[in-house]
């Protein structure tokens, strides 16, 4: 199989390695990472789209996509496939300040690259712009579900009780990200920043955060990358480092200083963020793995998750108390 996608896209093959997120490929061209992608065609064509506008733009940091016969991807039976070059480095590291400091500009260059970026823009799947506050709404609903699930039950396991326990404080903290959303402009916030078409990565965090042998920072995986405020990545990079740290309020700091070099975020913005870190996302997430998919079947697992996500809820609000201090 490996041979024949290859093939489709013009190069020669001299061996190639299965990799957890890919298939790497040794060519005659170099090094690519080929990957199966479930993904539409015109969605593909939306993020190259974006990565060679963000080049046009100066920032050319991006996994950007071969092309074959001027497309960047290839049909195989009924799959589709992408390859992308490689990108030679390290992973951006959670405990180096340096590395921090170097993805927090990173992500503002990437913003103020986005700008003006229009095709695709029609599609809904292309855009969160005024989704969040249905967004949150369901996740209230998910809780709802679950409880109701629950409690057909006749025998309840420990993480039923946990999640009992839990979900009406949970559930509170959820819908008062809807309320606050409304309260802080959000929707003027939209309207103000959409006429201006910023694209937001969406899972900015430091897996997908390449340093590379120039200790230059690459984004790589933009198959979530939407326009969207730009302020949801940014929270979402925060989370990313400080639920490491017990919800360290002086690291959240730093990652706003080191962004606001770049690019200077919003009073506006500030109060949006602090609705994105009050919203559980640990638990709901867990929830949702638990109770609808749960891709791992041992439930001690997900009881030690679960909590740990409990003991996370009240740094969270500790952590929601210094910043609404700071900053509301």
């Amino acid at each position: 199989m490996v041979d024949k996608v290859i093939k489709r896209f013009g190069l020669k093959i001299k061996k190639y390695t299965f990799l957890n997120f890919g298939i790497l490929v040794d060519t005659d061209e170099g090094n690519f990472i080929l990957k199966k992608i479930n993904l539409t065609e015109s969605r593909i064509l939306f993020l190259h789209g974006v990565k060679e506008y963000l080049a046009r733009r100066g920032f050319p940091y991006t996994d950007r996509y071969f092309l074959s016969k001027g497309k960047p991807y290839v049909k195989y039976k009924d799959d589709i496939y992408v390859m992308i070059k490689l990108i030679n480095g390290k992973k951006c590291s959670y405990f180096n300040d340096i590395e921090i400091k170097k993805a927090s500009r990173t992500l503002g260059r990437f913003h103020n690259a986005s700008k003006g970026y229009t095709e695709g823009k029609e599609f809904q799947e292309n855009s969160n712009l005024g989704k969040w506050p249905k967004i949150f709404l369901d996740r209230c609903d998910d809780f709802i579900y679950i409880k109701n699930l629950i409690n057909m039950k006749t025998n309840k396991t420990y993480i039923d009780k946990l999640f009992l326990e839990n979900v009406e404080r949970i559930y509170n903290m959820s819908m008062e990200c809807a309320k606050q959303l409304q309260k802080n402009k959000y929707f003027e916030v939209v309207e103000n920043e959409g006429k201006y078409n910023f694209l937001c990565h969406n899972n900015y965090n430091f897996n997908n955060v390449i340093i590379d042998n120039n200790h230059i920072c690459n984004i790589i995986n933009f198959d979530y990358c939407k326009f969207e405020l730009r302020c949801f990545d940014l929270a979402s990079f925060i989370m990313s480092n400080i639920i490491r740290f017990n919800w360290d309020f002086d690291r959240a700091l730093k990652i706003l200083e080191w962004y606001n070099d770049v690019r200077l975020i919003s009073k506006d913005e500030l109060k949006i963020m602090a609705c994105i870190f009050q919203f559980p996302y640990e638990f709901w997430r867990l929830a949702n793995c638990y109770y609808y998919e749960k891709y791992i079947s041992c439930d001690l697992y997900y009881y030690i998750n679960f909590k740990r996500a409990v003991k996370n809820i009240d740094l969270q609000n500790k952590f929601l108390e210094k910043y609404y201090k700071e900053f509301i």
